[in-house]
């Protein structure tokens, strides 16, 4: 009858596991105020180009930003990874304007009362999902920009 070498290492290992020793509790950080102004000035750069094609010039100015409590996310509500204890993040915005150009025409966009949950994905990147209370869109009579 062969004997199997059992290394300490496997021993060790196997003991962690049955013991039911806690994994890191450390609470992940929040993002950044340039993580969320980045990811919300490409949500606003995305919503412009939509709505004029061509572009030739373009800002997006983001107000005073707030940050909430974190709490657990929930794939239906916040859109986190299901079956995830995601931690979400939430960022209030007062405004947002977004003004945008092209060779025949220039509108502002101004959205007020932003409500974002900011959380990192399965691959560790930020990502943001959330809605705007109201939005004025004006045609402006030229580029100001």
């Amino acid at each position: 009858m062969k004997r199997l070498p059992v290394s300490v290492a496997t021993v060790v290992a196997v003991a962690t596991i049955v013991s039911g020793a806690p994994a890191s509790t450390s609470t992940p950080a929040p993002p950044s105020k340039a993580v969320v102004v980045k990811q919300l000035t490409k949500r606003y750069t995305n919503n412009a180009k939509y709505t004029l094609p061509n572009i030739t010039k373009l800002k997006v100015t983001i107000g005073s930003l707030r940050f909430g409590t974190p709490h657990i996310g929930s794939a239906y509500l916040d859109g986190t990874p299901a079956n995830t204890k995601t931690l979400v993040f939430p960022v209030a915005i007062a405004t947002a304007t977004v003004t945008f150009c092209n060779a025949s025409s220039a509108h502002r966009y101004t959205y007020t009362g932003g409500r974002f949950g900011f959380f990192r994905d399965e691959f560790g990147d930020w990502v943001s999902k959330g809605t705007e209370k109201t939005n004025k869109f004006v045609d402006l009579a030229s580029c100001p920009l």
